[in-house]
């Protein structure tokens, strides 16, 4: 066997040729023309002329769906980069100070305040009046005994009431609070989406307050954000929006 018979690849190319233009092939590879001249029919198909195997055929597949999935990916690789993510920015202290709802919680508060506050004076002021009762009777007797117990019970029924109380209205205040800042946040989502921001970060107020070098340091080092522009900043809008709903819901 030649070289040139022992490579297939060069071997089919030459065949090709020679099918193409025989009279070149005769001339060249007489042997080989002899080899391919007329055949004596044997009753069976020549190879060449069989169907391709399901394996070839496999295999052809699979070749042509990973050049396909090599330039898919280079494709994805020099694709365009991703947008920036737009942020803004919310001064939240500012927000609950001067919004409508945290005006009308703090008045609420204020009003249970001094609604119990008046409350316990009054009920003092009864107890004050039963003391004074019990120092016209004589400490020895009965009546003594008996009226000193009922101060007595008036006066610790009066402090688990204050504490009971007192606990009421801050728990209260707590809630509203804490459903303000959901709603806060709530807002923040829709005025971003509105002007197509993807991220809202916490902005502390500018102001530093402090009493002590220490409260200085410590503010800074909680600090969030060190700058950020102007036009980022969307807090008069989560503003406008929160007083918009709270005045529509009353």
């Amino acid at each position: 066997m030649s070289g040139f018979d022992a490579n297939p690849v060069c071997a089919m190319t030459y065949e090709l040729h020679a099918r193409s233009r025989p009279e070149l092939h005769a001339r060249s590879r007489p042997e080989l023309h002899a080899r391919t001249g007329p055949a004596r029919s044997t009753g069976k198909e020549h190879p060449r002329n069989r169907p391709m195997k399901k394996e070839h055929l496999m295999t052809v597949m699979l070749a042509i769906a990973a050049i396909v999935a090599i330039n898919w990916v280079a494709l994805a690789a020099n694709g365009p980069a991703s947008a920036a993510t737009a942020a803004a920015v919310v001064d939240v202290q500012k927000v609950f100070n001067t919004c409508g709802e945290k005006a009308d919680i703090d008045a609420n508060f204020q009003s249970s305040i001094e609604k119990l506050t008046a409350d316990l004076e009054e009920r003092n002021n009864q107890i004050k009046s039963d003391q004074f009762d019990l120092d016209l009777i004589k400490a020895d007797s009965p009546e003594y005994k008996q009226k000193r117990e009922e101060i007595d019970r008036k006066i610790v029924a009066l402090k688990v009431e204050e504490n009971y109380r007192k606990a009421t209205i801050v728990r209260e205040q707590m809630l509203r609070y804490e459903s303000l800042y959901r709603k806060l946040r709530k807002a923040c989502g829709e005025v971003a989406n509105e002007e197509d921001y993807d991220l809202v970060l916490f902005k502390e107020a500018e102001k530093l307050t402090y009493k002590k070098p220490q409260d200085l340091v410590n503010q800074i080092g909680t600090r969030k954000l060190l700058w950020s522009a102007d036009e980022l900043d969307i807090t008069d809008q989560v503003i406008q929006k929160l007083n918009n709903a709270w005045e529509a819901r009353n």
